[in-house]
């Protein structure tokens, strides 16, 4: 089973893209940098966005940087980022394509009208050269001492969620392998109290459409809290319905490090994929306000955060990882029992 943690591929090779009949090479190189061109540059104290281009590849970049970690479960802090900062990337036509959310919901509550499906005819070899620059882009913003001194950890943030990204198989022509069995949302066990939750009056997707896509978990962790516990994110892939075109990569961080990050492991049984959905992305964790069409994908509960004593009713990076690994499972929202019982989770979910 492939591991994110491994080298990223040498994708300098040619790249075939699925359904477009042709191939693209790997522009990483240090010319391919330098023609990387700044259009625009927005930044304060907290929030940086930028523009940037090379030929007709262009993307838009946002860092917004999130409240202060608690200090005793920050592993380190010359490794990490010490607070919880979040990042969107949109491409050449304000398509965003990579999220990464630094806790429940996100820190811009007007984010959530910007997230919405592309079209059925997405040309797949643009949004690859997009990629290619949001990736390259990393390497590129760090010559300004601004941004550096600033968005250092955003913009490793960037780079770690790019090459997971063009990680993904059907970039090479790989399809997706069949999809698991539709899970049964009559009955799901919470896996933190084995307390059965009925789904019968939940929501199952979206509005009902021609379209349909397929959603791809994973969990991944490692250990944490002076080893005493363990820290957990989901990480989540869109894809078309036939499984050969990736659409958008979510990435969480739970309060603490993300998904994305090489210092963290696959779970057992991970990953799964559930297809033939008629909503874009599963419905995890709404953002704050005006997300009209449900696109929600910050996040896992709804409780508040409490790592210190989560027996008060709160929850724990374990169960934001538990909630948004079922919310993409069962395509389906719900107080999940986790996030607000008397059970500290201190080890990390599974996919089994």
């Amino acid at each position: 089973m492939r591991n994110f943690t491994t080298t990223v591929l040498a994708l300098a090779t040619a790249v075939s893209l699925v359904g477009m009949g042709c191939a693209v090479q790997d522009p990483a190189n240090e010319t391919a940098l330098s023609d990387v061109q700044m259009v625009s540059k927005e930044i304060s104290a907290t929030k940086l966005k930028v523009v940037v281009e090379r030929g007709e590849a262009r993307v838009s970049i946002e860092f917004e940087r999130g409240p202060l970690r608690p200090e005793s479960w920050l592993g380190n802090p010359d490794e990490e980022s010490s607070t919880l900062d979040d990042l969107l990337v949109a491409d050449r036509n304000d398509l965003v394509f990579l999220t990464q959310f630094g806790g429940d919901t996100a820190l811009d509550p007007d984010v959530g009208e910007r997230i919405r499906p592309p079209p059925d005819d997405l040309n797949m070899k643009q949004r690859y050269e997009d990629l290619v620059l949001a990736r390259d882009a990393a390497d590129f913003l760090e010559n300004d001492e601004e941004i550096l001194a600033q968005f250092k950890w955003s913009l490793e943030g960037l780079r770690d969620i790019a090459n997971i990204t063009l990680q993904d198989e059907t970039w090479r022509g790989v399809k997706l392998p069949a999809a698991d069995p539709q899970p049964d949302v009559s009955e799901v066990e919470d896996q933190a109290n084995g307390e059965i939750l009925d789904f019968s009056s939940m929501m199952q997707g979206f509005t009902a459409t021609s379209v349909r896509y397929m959603h791809r978990a994973y969990i991944r962790w490692k250990p944490c809290c002076w080893s005493f516990g363990e820290h957990s994110a989901a990480l989540v892939f869109v894809y078309n319905s036939s499984g050969t075109a990736l659409l958008k990569t979510i990435d969480t961080k739970n309060h603490g490090t993300a998904a994305t990050h090489n210092s963290m492991f696959d779970a057992a049984g991970c990953p799964k994929t559930w297809g033939d959905r008629s909503n874009y992305l599963p419905p995890l964790q709404p953002f704050k306000s005006s997300d009209t069409f449900l696109y929600g994908n910050a996040g896992g509960c709804s409780t508040p955060y409490d790592a210190i004593e989560p027996t008060t009713g709160g929850h724990v990076c374990n169960d934001d990882s538990m909630a948004e690994y079922f919310n993409t499972k069962y395509n389906a929202s719900s107080s999940w029992a986790t996030c607000g019982d008397s059970t500290r989770r201190e080890l990390h979910p599974t996919c089994d």
